[in-house]
């Protein structure tokens, strides 16, 4: 176009005889600004040029790079599912093998090959079957919904291997087919199994113990459950005890068997026949031996307690522990017992300067009684004479039966002794009250003996005297 327009600017300034200076300028320029114009369209036509291949190469790289991740994705996934231990299956939408990765072999003992073009169906466990087809069937029907599902698939060696399997099935130009991934579960399914028989067994076992068991929640401390031979020993209810705390129902009955038992936790993990006492509902105390393990128990760190109820083992221990030291006959303090307080009482007398008197009273013609009237009327006497003299000391004096028909009366801290002349006399009148034995009517006669420390020395069981 400015070509054109050049050549006829050209044949209108040869046309003109002369032309002005305004012209000739404007002239001039018109033809600097076409030449100008000409260098950047060569300029141009140059970068386009440039641009147009700079682009088809880096197109290209582009596209190189592309299929070059490409490759190193395919192969990257090729080399997980060779070396995947999962077993990677395709299926044909008649449930026929095309395709098994390696791992095969591992789970079930067939290597690909074998496998290949063979029905799935045929080494399902037959009560697995059906499922397994349904599953099938509806992956075809509905591509975008995932089947997982547990089925027993049958070994090489004839045994049945647990799978977990998730599948999903695609569309291409060669068909419907069923992509899974299988993973190998017998193992943990055993594990489980065994766990859940431990648990049933567990179970009956915490049911049916005779000792008391319970378990806690070790963070709240609030029982979570507590078996039959708790409720019996404690009197609550199941529904009283379960999500309720110790220390709401009042179990402890020793504050400091409470202490122990959280401190042994604490430091050691676990307690050993630790002996405590409970409260019952009625109120009443029942001794224990118990022991605790930290378990994990539904999710929860939780406290397993037994107790092994020993109410009547203490109670027996306490009664023989009591005859050890008291007459079986009349309950009153043995020589055993009144040995001990006599060595007791005459150790605080030394001490703090008191005087200790002991008197030393028998029956008289006790055997004749015992000849005519029978043991049992003799016995009778003892228990009579033996409850009122316990009447007729203070709090602080010991009545002691040391045999047959001779009772020891210890009195420590005695500040005047002219006053063990009246004690004597009112133990000789109670001593000597008639007394009814089976009909008939007994006059008992006593003599009694008074030895004070540290008067006559610190050997008091030798009466001196008599009266």
């Amino acid at each position: 176009m400015h070509s054109l327009l050049g050549r006829q600017l050209k044949r209108f300034v040869s046309e003109q005889e002369s032309l002005t200076p305004e012209l000739r300028d404007f002239l001039t320029a018109v033809d600097e600004a076409y030449a100008s114009f000409d260098n950047d369209r060569l300029l141009l036509e140059r970068s386009l040029d440039l641009s147009s291949r700079e682009l088809l190469e880096a197109n290209q790289e582009i596209r190189d790079a592309a299929k070059r991740d490409l490759e190193n994705s395919e192969k990257r996934l090729h080399d997980l599912i060779e070396h995947s231990s999962d077993v990677i299956t395709i299926l044909d939408e008649a449930g026929n093998f095309s395709y098994n990765s390696p791992s095969l072999h591992t789970v079930t003992g067939y290597t690909p090959e074998e496998l290949a073009g063979r029905s799935v169906i045929e080494y399902l466990h037959p009560e697995d079957m059906q499922r397994v087809v349904e599953a099938i069937a509806g992956a075809a029907i509905d591509p975008e919904v995932p089947s997982i599902m547990e089925f027993r698939f049958l070994h090489k060696d004839g045994s049945w291997r647990m799978l977990e399997s998730s599948g999903r099935s695609k569309i291409d130009a060669n068909g419907l087919s069923i992509i899974v991934n299988s993973r190998d579960i017998t193992e943990r399914k055993a594990v489980e199994a065994t766990s859940r028989e431990h648990a049933e067994l567990f179970a009956r076992a915490f049911r049916a113990s005779p000792a008391a068991m319970t378990i806690a929640d070790r963070a709240t401390g609030q029982y979570i459950d507590a078996n039959d031979a708790f409720l019996r020993l404690t009197g609550f209810t199941r529904e009283e005890v379960v999500g309720n705390r110790p220390s709401a129902l009042g179990i402890w009955a020793r504050a400091g068997d409470k202490a122990r038992f959280a401190e042994l936790l604490e430091t050691e993990g676990s307690v050993s026949n630790l002996e405590t006492s409970f409260r019952t509902q009625a109120g009443e105390t029942a001794h224990t031996i118990i022991s605790a393990e930290i378990i994990e128990f539904q999710g929860k760190t939780c406290i397993l307690a037994i107790a092994h109820d020993i109410t009547e083992r203490k109670r027996a221990e306490e009664t023989i522990e009591y005859l050890a030291y008291h007459d079986a006959l009349t309950s009153l303090p043995n020589r055993a017992l009144f040995k001990d307080r006599l060595a007791v009482a005459l150790a605080n007398g030394a001490r703090r300067g008191e005087q200790v008197a002991v008197m030393f009273l028998d029956i008289d013609r006790f055997k004749v009684i015992n000849d005519t009237l029978g043991h049992a009327a003799g016995d009778a006497l003892l228990q009579l004479i033996g409850a009122d003299l316990k009447c007729v000391v203070r709090d602080t004096d010991t009545v002691a039966r040391i045999g047959g028909d001779e009772f020891t009366i210890l009195l420590p801290g005695v500040e005047d002794p002219r006053a063990l002349t009246a004690s004597a006399e009112r133990i000789l009148q109670v001593a000597r009250i008639p007394r009814k034995l089976f009909g008939h009517e007994v006059r008992p006669t006593v003599s009694i003996g008074v030895s004070c420390y540290p008067a006559d020395g610190d050997d008091a069981l030798n009466p001196h005297g008599q009266r």
